[in-house]
């Protein structure tokens, strides 16, 4: 029933959160990489659903980004699960400690939490922010307090993609997924770099 209700969502997907200048895939494109989706995240799901509705119980943004959404678009399963939220780690210790198996704390002064569920090892990271001052282009790291923040800082469009949990709204505010289509990577706004936002610059990947 649960990788049934997948393929429902991925057919008839929530509305995706993508600005009106990020290029729209053609459907059928879009349709093909949303069955690819279904394979890569369809095993994962159940604890996908529940980790976010703990989140979102206690009253916090839980989302799935990066690498896992990336290799689901392409059809792979991720070994790990990679999560941001907008709480600080003494909130995700509280509530997710209790659910997981297993706890480590080595990122924990850089807002990442391990946790591990059975055999899935999960990290969930507090929302971070870039910001930077006239006389460096290295970048103060801070903790933020949006997906949107969060998102920018990303190296590449295609590792600036978020699935909202627990209601699986797909986020693509830089084009990751047109870019994952066309097998470029463009920058996603800068992070280390300072490039410019919505993959001004791209790259084959």
């Amino acid at each position: 029933m649960t990788r049934l209700g997948w393929v429902v969502v991925s057919v008839t997907p929530p509305p995706v959160d993508q600005p009106q200048d990020v290029p729209a895939l053609p459907p059928a494109t879009a349709a093909r990489l949303q069955e690819q989706a279904v394979a890569g995240l369809a095993a994962d799901l159940p604890l996908l659903r529940e980790l976010g509705g703990l989140f979102a119980a206690a009253g916090h943004q839980l989302a799935l980004v990066g690498g896992p959404v990336r290799d689901a678009f392409l059809g792979r399963v991720s070994a790990d699960l990679d999560f941001t939220t907008d709480a600080t780690p003494d909130q995700i210790v509280a509530v997710a400690g209790p659910w997981a198996d297993a706890r480590w704390d080595v990122g924990r002064a850089f807002g990442t939490i391990g946790l591990r569920v059975d055999a899935t090892q999960v990290e969930i990271t507090t929302y971070r922010t870039d910001s930077y001052d006239r006389t460096s282009r290295k970048p103060e790291v801070a903790f933020g307090t949006s997906l949107t923040d969060d998102l920018v800082r990303r190296d590449f469009t295609v590792n600036a993609m978020a699935l909202r949990l627990p209601s699986l709204q797909f986020v693509d505010e830089h084009g990751g997924l047109a870019d994952l289509a066309a097998r470029v990577g463009g920058s996603a706004g800068g992070g280390a770099t300072g490039e410019p936002a919505h993959g001004a610059v791209r790259h084959a990947l």
